[in-house]
């Protein structure tokens, strides 16, 4: 019997490593090319970004002045929107308010028992009358080409959101080296690789852009207010309400994460407890996609039974460099260069253990984030948030 149920896994395996070679190479393999190429030539249309700040720094000043040089058109407006006038870089944020004329700076308050980040959103959103919306994160940067994209893919009268892959350059620490293996290699690929076969019914917030009649037909800002994670329920709003979310063909990209160790493994964390609070039941299928640590765990109960041992571990073989020749061609096609030993090492660890890193999500349910703890319930809401000291 057992011998039986290894040969049916081995084959479930077999078929599912061979299947993800297949959406490789002719999904993610043909999105890394679109991405080489710039959009541009879009009609004019009027675009508004948002951008929720907190604790900002020198790097994100710069990054404010660069999205506004890449505004695609004079009538495009940039907001920065703020908890309140003690942010850091509120003095240099209304120098600038005062030169640029589709500029602005708004301040929120303090968020009153619901999610800080949707609350500065809300704040410059409930001002806005364009016909499309852009909320992006501050670190990230954009180019006048993610604006072309987002417009071009708007002519579809059937899509109502749209969002970029988002990817980390580089990074010199280990703690930003772990964000960057698991954002690249991981989601960002995951992502590319199964946008052909589902449909998307959630946004990444690095970069999403929305059709502002149907963002306000699906709630607007306010039905997010009490989830801890925006963007995927942003997404999911829209889906619900009948409507299309697409995956932009220009990328963006975000400077490194300069975390230590521990302060890694807390993002980590943060993003475990997220995930799983916000997928609820589908949660139980993540692990359909861990290819590398499913093919670990069949030769573990190949070695244990004595079955099918060298089959099992040509198959984990197979896997394991398949991994590092994906992990290997994004950052070809991408940066033009190939990464350092350890992101390629922490990603075949990493991938090893995703089904024990997956177990463990079911035993955590508040994260830290911003100066702030949430304990979060089914869904992604947020039932209690608790300032940290």
């Amino acid at each position: 019997m057992v011998s039986i149920l290894i040969k049916i896994l081995l084959g479930i395996n077999l078929i599912y490593t061979a299947s993800i070679v297949v959406l490789f190479t002719f999904g993610a393999f043909a999105k890394y090319r679109r991405f080489m190429s710039n959009k541009s030539g879009s009609i004019e249309k009027q675009i508004t970004t948002i951008v929720p700040l907190k604790n900002g720094n020198g790097q994100i000043l710069h990054n404010i002045k660069n999205l506004i040089n890449s505004q695609p058109f004079e009538s495009s407006k940039v907001y920065v929107s703020i908890e309140d006038s003690n942010e850091p870089l509120y003095s240099a944020l209304k120098l600038i308010e005062d030169v640029e004329n589709n500029f602005g700076v708004f301040i929120a308050g303090k968020p009153k028992g619901v999610n800080g980040k949707a609350s500065n959103m809300l704040a410059a959103y409930n001002i806005t009358d364009s016909e499309f919306v852009v909320f992006m994160d501050a670190d990230v940067l954009v180019k006048k080409a993610n604006y072309h994209d987002l417009l071009n893919s708007f002519e579809d009268e059937r899509c109502g959101a749209v969002f970029s892959a988002a990817f980390y350059h580089q990074a010199n620490t280990i703690g930003g080296r772990m964000i960057r293996a698991v954002t690249n290699y991981f989601f960002g690929e995951a992502v590319l690789l199964f946008e052909r076969v589902i449909k998307m019914n959630y946004c990444a917030g690095a970069f999403m852009g929305f059709r502002k009649s149907a963002l306000d037909k699906a709630g607007g800002l306010n039905a997010v207010l009490n989830y801890i994670s925006d963007d995927a329920t942003l997404g999911n709003n829209i889906y619900n309400v009948g409507y299309k979310i697409k995956i932009l063909n220009t990328p963006v990209f975000m400077p490194e994460e300069k975390l230590k160790l521990k302060e890694g493994v807390n993002h980590l964390i943060k993003w475990m407890v997220i995930v799983k609070q916000t997928m609820g039941g589908n949660y139980f299928f993540v692990p359909a996609t861990f290819y590398t640590g499913n093919v670990i765990l069949l030769l573990a109960l190949s070695i244990v039974t004595g079955e099918l041992i060298i089959f099992s571990l040509l198959l984990v073989i197979f896997a394991t460099a398949f991994r590092i020749f994906t992990a290997a061609l994004q950052d070809k096609m991408l940066f033009g260069e190939f990464a350092g030993f350890f992101d390629y090492a922490f990603t075949i660890v990493a991938g090893y253990f995703q089904p024990l890193i997956w177990l463990a999500g079911f035993f955590f349910k508040t994260l830290s984030w911003s100066g702030r703890k949430y304990k979060i319930g089914k869904r992604g809401k947020i039932l209690f948030i608790e300032e940290e000291k």
